[in-house]
């Protein structure tokens, strides 16, 4: 899929057999089922290997440049590839869901991935799949640890939704001496509730950004939710848009 910019195998088998494919192949393409088939016997340690060397190759190359402030994020987060209630493997989630027919059971896969975010694009280094036993969080750390393993000096950030505001994360990511950027929602009542008060006082930064005006304040040295030596700053950005009608 990453190979022919198309959204699934489906779309491949329908263009598969066109002339421009053949060009691009060098002949006839095979099945979905075939490349199905084929991909479940692949090794993932190999296919991580590789993606590792390809990376080296590619920093050598000047190909991967970091953001404008000069760091590189390492950005994680929790996708669900498919779902259905007609077929199931050993892998499956399940859980049940409302329909016109009742309630049903319904069969899917979720994983978790893992993207370094570099100036041009952003490189897909590894993911983790979420066992019916495990929660996101569990996938998320086991996947870190291999991550860090492998890319421990290509990024300086980790970055992730509100679900990540967890003290597991941020330990595993402040152990190894890098930053960590979440979103901040009611998991973390406390700390919320002591930035949002402290923000109260402050004078907002004023930025025009076209058709939107930001209010952005920011507060420092704010006690974390499992000790007292951790700091977090916190950040706040409220937009207000204009719209012609």
């Amino acid at each position: 899929m990453l190979q022919t910019r198309l959204g699934s195998l489906h779309a491949f088998e329908q263009t598969r057999l066109s002339q421009s494919a053949r060009r691009w192949l060098g002949g006839n393409a095979p099945s979905v089922d075939t490349i199905s088939r084929v991909m479940s016997f692949v090794d993932s340690d190999e296919v991580r290997k590789t993606l590792v060397s390809v990376f080296r190759q590619l920093k050598l190359n000047k190909g991967f440049a970091p953001l404008a402030h000069g760091q590189v994020a390492l950005v994680i987060d929790g996708h669900e590839s498919h779902t259905s209630y007609l077929r199931c493997c050993n892998g499956c989630l399940k859980r049940e869901t409302d329909t016109l027919s009742g309630k049903r059971t319904q069969y899917y896969h979720r994983h978790v991935a893992a993207h370094l975010v570099g100036r041009d694009f952003t490189y897909m280094v590894d993911i983790e799949p979420q066992r019916d036993s495990d929660g996101e969080i569990t996938a998320a750390l086991a996947l870190y640890e291999r991550v860090h393993k492998n890319y421990s000096r290509s990024y300086d950030i980790v970055m992730g939704d509100a679900l990540y505001s967890c003290q597991s994360i941020w330990k595993a990511v402040l152990a190894n001496g890098k930053q960590i950027i979440t979103v901040l929602k009611d998991v973390c009542k406390t700390l919320l509730d002591e930035s949002t008060k402290l923000m109260e006082h402050q004078a907002p930064i004023i930025r025009q950004k076209k058709s939107a005006i930001q209010e952005i304040r920011e507060v420092s040295d704010c006690t974390s939710w499992w000790d007292d030596e951790t700091k977090i700053r916190v950040g706040s950005c409220r937009e207000t848009k204009t719209i012609k009608r």
